[in-house]
């Protein structure tokens, strides 16, 4: 892959994508099941992976604006916490579902025609966002991110040729890492038989 990076222009997040904060909802709105699916912080993993363990539903009488699905392509990011660590924390989502975003959650929304939707979650992962988030939360006790802070950042943005070698190198990464794990849970189901 022969990358061209001092041609490459340079592009704000606001310009790349749509933002859209999760659902708020008080405790009265929970409900055991038939409800709403609702996506936590919790439903993030380690490895930037959507889980669906541990889902809260809330009533299907509320009004939810369709906007806060969790759609494919879009980058589902952890906006507020109780801890530190969570704030930031991203998970890229592969195909359509029908679960929404909590309220501490955000959806952020690539412009699929400016910008490659995986080649922007690689972004979200990298140490330039990353130490961006640093930035952001240190020094202070509140424990959020608001889309303002980061909009106006700028990203190095490929051509578009060179933004799907990047996405599907990363993908391409990803699904080796990830058959190497099954490779070594299958080893280790076989030592304890």
């Amino acid at each position: 892959m022969n990358l061209q990076k001092n041609k490459w222009d340079k592009s704000t997040l606001e310009d790349c994508c749509e933002f859209f904060r999760g659902v708020t909802y008080s405790n009265k709105d929970e409900v055991d099941y038939d409800g709403f699916g609702i996506l936590r912080a919790n439903n993030i993993d380690l490895n930037n992976k959507i889980n669906f363990q541990d889902i809260k539903r809330i009533s299907s009488d509320l009004i939810i604006k369709e906007e806060k699905r969790l759609k494919k392509n879009d980058i589902f990011i952890c906006t507020a916490s109780g801890s530190l660590e969570h704030i930031g924390k991203v998970a890229f989502v592969n195909s359509d579902t029908e679960y929404f975003a909590g309220g501490f959650m955000g959806i952020i929304r690539p412009k699929t025609d400016y910008v490659n939707p995986y080649f922007l979650f690689s972004v979200f992962l990298s140490p330039l966002f990353q130490n961006l988030i640093q930035s952001q939360r240190a020094g202070t006790n509140i424990q959020n991110l608001k889309f303002s802070d980061i909009a106006n950042n700028e990203i190095p943005l490929p051509s578009e040729k060179e933004q799907t070698q990047i996405a599907e190198l990363f993908q391409s990464i990803e699904t080796t890492i990830e058959q190497a794990e099954q490779q070594e849970n299958n080893l280790l189901k076989l030592k304890k038989l």
